[in-house]
């Protein structure tokens, strides 16, 4: 168990959570505990279609800190994972788990542009590793190479939730102690190129969010969410939303609402709209 001052960051997120990718060829889902040390990983894979034989494999990989958020690109081979030390210094560690050849892969789009220019709506390519089909050739997946890519050691806060750009340009953070969101350039620092994006004194709701996502939509171009995980409807919850509509990294705006004005809004609430996290 972590000591108690960690422990009373965390208590919001002790419930496991998880990042699911979904693919025509392969799935795969990453589960952890914030009170542990360890996320476990399984994945799916087929040749092509649902008559053909599905694989499984497994792995379960261990970090020295506790977990708090994850999240995942590139069809859940990069995966971004933010832990608390006993300290209370906080870091985000980014795993690469190298495809294996005859095995299913997503990538995401090349030459992006930097932020502050369009990027568009994202286009990604998925594909078998060298062009043919290969059953795993055993239940074990491969280890994922490590490297740290945010640090904080001058806070005794947590990261409460996180999300990745798919295009790998940026990561935002929601604060554990302040219930701000911040965005964190990739590849800088440190010093880190940091802002605040959005403050609790401006939606004192999300105090008490801790879930966050990107996705993209039909009209509102790239999306920012953040909500409660039990939210349901009839009670006080709210969802906060940032727009990005041209895809240049700067979310230009942000509206909060209802349960229920989310449930009657047709532009928000019908998911063929959405293009969720699990294709990016």
């Amino acid at each position: 168990m972590p000591p108690a001052s960690i422990r009373n960051l965390i208590r919001p997120l002790e419930e496991p959570g998880q990042v699911v990718a979904d693919y025509p060829g392969f799935k795969q889902r990453y589960w952890f505990d914030a009170v542990g040390h360890s996320i476990v990983w399984t994945r799916w894979e087929r040749e092509v279609s649902g008559v053909d034989p599905l694989y499984k494999l497994t792995g379960d990989y261990s970090l020295n800190g506790f977990i708090t958020a994850l999240d995942a690109r590139q069809g859940g081979d990069e995966l971004y994972v933010a832990a608390s030390s006993p300290n209370g210094s906080v870091r985000v560690d980014r795993w690469y788990f190298p495809p294996r050849m005859g095995g299913w892969h997503h990538l995401g789009p090349s030459n992006v542009p930097p932020l502050g220019t369009p990027a568009g709506p994202y286009v990604g390519v998925t594909s078998i590793v060298g062009g043919t089909f290969i059953a795993p050739s055993t239940q074990r997946h491969v280890t994922p190479v490590r490297t740290t890519v945010y640090t904080d050691e001058s806070t005794n806060s947590g990261i409460r939730a996180l999300a990745v750009d798919p295009e790998g340009r940026f990561l935002v953070l929601l604060d554990h102690a302040t219930s701000d969101v911040r965005q964190i350039v990739l590849g800088s620092g440190p010093p880190y190129t940091q802002s605040t994006i959005l403050t609790a004194a401006e939606v004192p709701e999300l105090a008490s969010m801790d879930r966050m996502y990107i996705a993209e939509h039909t009209s509102f171009g790239r999306v920012l969410g953040l909500h409660e995980r039990h939210a349901k409807i009839g009670d006080h919850s709210m969802y906060a939303l940032l727009f990005d509509v041209n895809n240049d990294g700067v979310f230009e705006s942000h509206q909060t609402y209802t349960i229920a004005e989310w449930r009657t809004n047709r532009e928000l609430s019908e998911g063929g709209r959405w293009k969720p996290t699990s294709k990016f």
